[in-house]
């Protein structure tokens, strides 16, 4: 087992120093020949012998390691970095008050990032306003400054039940310093007619993980794809867990697809593939979205798959069709004059075409710090997607804050309301009411790729 463990360590280090294309062995062999001296250079200088044995173990086993870093995987989170000892949350930390509560209950902190998962509920719905405490939050180190917010575009999904609102985010920031376990999460919250932030303050304290919180994980190095930016499949990082492969890759549009590739941040779920084995018999596999990074958008979408030891390889993956994203846009213009009062209507009944689907626009109504728009429609297929926005100005548009839909489905017809509310005075005047429509059309494939494990050990 010992001699196992030392030809392990022996053959990481060796793949750290020596090139793939370069032919050593002819040297090695050639110094063999040359015993005294070379016997007397290993005297001389011991950590010759570590190489030689290195060059010459890679050589014989034909295995291609990579000194890689000490990586761990935790679903829901994804790979993490173990160089330095993992930290996380003690224990879930909730502040409440003036009846909204906010939970802290997941922290794990590496050498790379801090990634924070915490839920906000009890906040109050108020019709046509913008729900509180959906503020990003900030994470304070002691000394006063603030980690470096690393999430990325993108909003919450604000839930309703009842009277009240409630959602749950993820959050990723800097890493905490190391020595430093203690942060305090800051949420301001801006609530129903207050004009002063309300500040949620949850004090946060990180312990060292328990050994195996992290799932042990060896990056296994892929050849470098001869030419990435071809439309299909390809294979860029394979994790090697203890009972598990998880390959990562992406689907490219190369450009030459009939329109831009249609992809959300669950594409890889979207655009499921079939996996088959060295038989031709199916493969299981898990969708792993912690693993993958966001979509490159109308290029390439990226995907995380794992599947389970053993499996009879080469694997094939094949995805046999993916969606292009046909895109339509249509305006109306209506002038709201340059003091419109609250509550004030203006009745359209005006048919609006986007693309081969209409869309009627029934009444705007002007309530202070927004337009509410109601529209009528017959039911749209899955496939279709469209939002509605009131601009002023077509080359730099006034941005409201919030947009919220409610539909109400009578027979084979849509009643949809459309609310646009900002904390900034909203535009009047000349207006424009925007469509953009978007309809994934199917386009088929196959687009294959074959992978192959690497030589392990016996």
């Amino acid at each position: 087992m010992k001699n196992n463990r030392m030809k392990d360590v022996l053959e990481s280090i060796a793949r750290g120093s020596v090139p793939e294309n370069i032919n050593l062995w002819l040297r090695i062999e050639s110094r063999l020949t040359k015993r005294n001296s070379l016997m007397q250079t290993l005297r001389a200088r011991p950590v010759g012998v570590i190489v030689i044995v290195v060059l010459a173990l890679s050589f014989l086993t034909g295995v291609v390691y990579a000194i890689g870093k000490s990586l761990g995987y935790i679903p829901g989170i994804g790979v993490v970095e173990q160089s330095v000892p993992l930290r996380i949350l003690a224990e879930p930390v909730t502040v409440k008050q003036l009846g909204i509560s906010v939970t802290v209950s997941k922290v794990v902190a590496d050498s790379t990032r801090t990634f924070i998962s915490y839920h906000v509920d009890g906040i109050p719905f108020v019709e046509n306003e913008i729900p509180a405490c959906i503020n990003v939050p900030e994470l304070h180190l002691p000394d006063g400054s603030n980690l470096e917010n690393k999430s990325g575009s993108g909003g919450n999904a604000v839930m309703r039940n009842g009277d009240f609102m409630y959602y749950e985010a993820d959050e990723v920031y800097s890493p905490i310093p190391s020595g430093s376990n203690n942060v305090i999460f800051v949420l301001s919250c801006v609530l129903p007619g207050g004009s002063v932030p309300e500040n949620f303050e949850l004090p946060i304290t990180l312990i060292p993980a328990p050994a195996g919180y992290a799932t042990p994980v060896v990056e296994i190095e892929v050849t470098a794809d001869v030419d990435e930016n071809k439309t299909g499949l390809h294979l860029q990082k394979v994790l090697e867990l203890a009972d598990s492969y998880i390959l990562i890759g992406k689907f490219t549009d190369g450009g030459d697809l009939p329109g831009p590739l249609y992809m959300s941040t669950s594409s890889d779920s979207e655009y499921l593939p079939h996996i088959e084995d060295a038989n031709g018999n199916p493969v299981s596999f898990k969708v792993r979205e912690d693993a993958r990074p966001d979509p490159d958008w109308d290029v390439a979408y990226y995907w995380a798959y794992e599947i389970p030891k053993p499996v009879a390889t080469p694997l094939k993956i094949t995805v046999d069709r993916v969606n292009i994203r046909e895109h339509n846009t249509a305006q109306f213009q209506f002038d709201a004059g340059d003091h419109p009062q609250v509550n004030q209507e203006w009745r359209f009944n005006q048919p609006v075409t986007v693309g081969t689907y209409t869309f009627v626009l029934d009444t705007i109504t002007f309530i202070g710090n927004g337009y509410v728009l109601n529209l009528s429609y017959e039911n749209l297929p899955q496939s279709v997607t469209f939002f509605v926005n009131v601009i002023d100005d077509p080359s730099n548009p006034f941005q409201f804050d919030n947009s919220d839909g409610r539909e109400t489905h009578v027979e084979n017809k849509v009643l949809h309301t459309i609310t646009l509310t900002a904390t900034n005075p909203p535009p009047t005047g000349n207006l424009i009411v925007e469509w953009q429509l978007d309809e994934a059309i199917s386009h088929p494939g196959p687009w294959s790729l074959n992978w192959t494990p690497p030589i392990t050990n016996p």
